[in-house]
């Protein structure tokens, strides 16, 4: 049994065989999965991108904050959703957040609602799946952003709040952005049990946001596995029998042009 926790409450998970899950699945869900070797690294070890605080999310100079997504996208909105829960829990703007998907194998990116071992996108498993994880590493992060707004402001970090990507001394209404933030804060010690916002503090969770993969789709700046392209790529195509339910027996076709193994 895998144990589960979503926000504050907890429920134990039975754990499938990887052939249970494939067959419990049916033909309905949309599914993807790969083995996930975890490296000996420390979890929370950032991987060198820049801005990049933890596995889920990065900021950048120019106060962009990036979700960062191990999930795939087929058409679901999780690219919206997991980003819409990062950037309530952290206190960012929405109108200054991205995401971007990622191949990257951590052993954060392993689905802990489906088979173990398994970075899967299955079942409608996306947010509840991560939604812990990704508010634990948003939270780190706005406390790590709180600390270092207090040295540069020399206050007290109790008298700092952080929202619309702003860290602000309520007394005096200084405040300094996450960009102005993000290279000191990435230097502060990562907080073990950062405090989580309480339900009424997230304010972005249950609102209706226009979706960030729209846009990409739209204007054809979006990139699907269909458009991959290699030098000298050769195309395929199955050859199915003309009436339904019947199939080819044999092919008569010109001989193909040679070509190499690996093709």
């Amino acid at each position: 049994m895998n144990t589960v926790e979503t926000g504050s409450s907890r429920r134990m998970v039975a754990e499938p065989s990887r052939r249970g899950f494939l067959e419990g699945i049916g033909t309905t869900a949309f599914l993807l999965a790969f083995q996930l070797p975890v490296s000996p690294g420390r979890a929370g070890e950032p991987s060198g991108v820049s801005g990049q605080f933890n596995a889920f999310l990065a900021i950048g100079e120019d106060d962009i904050v990036t979700a960062i997504i191990a999930q795939t996208g087929g058409g679901q909105g999780n690219s919206t959703g997991m980003t819409q829960v990062i950037a309530a829990e952290l206190g960012a703007a929405w109108p200054r957040m991205r995401y971007r998907f990622t191949t990257e194998r951590r052993p954060e990116y392993i689905n802990p609602m489906l088979y173990e071992g398994l970075v899967l996108t299955a079942g409608s498993t996306s947010i509840p799946g991560f939604y812990g994880a990704m508010r634990h590493a948003a939270a780190a992060t706005r406390e790590m952003l709180v600390a270092a707004a207090a040295k540069q402001l020399g206050a007290s970090p109790d008298d700092l709040s952080v929202s619309e990507s702003k860290v602000t001394h309520s007394p005096s209404g200084r405040y300094l952005t996450f960009g102005q933030l993000a290279a000191a804060a990435a230097k502060e010690q990562v907080p073990a049990e950062p405090r989580l916002r309480t339900r009424n503090e997230l304010l972005l969770i249950g609102q209706s946001l226009d979706r960030l993969d729209v846009p990409p789709k739209v204007d054809g700046s979006a990139r699907f596995g269909l458009d991959l392209e290699a030098p000298d790529m050769l195309y395929a195509a199955v050859r199915h029998g003309p009436p339904m339910g019947r199939w080819s027996r044999q092919l008569m076709m010109p001989r193909p042009r040679s070509c190499r193994a690996s093709d």
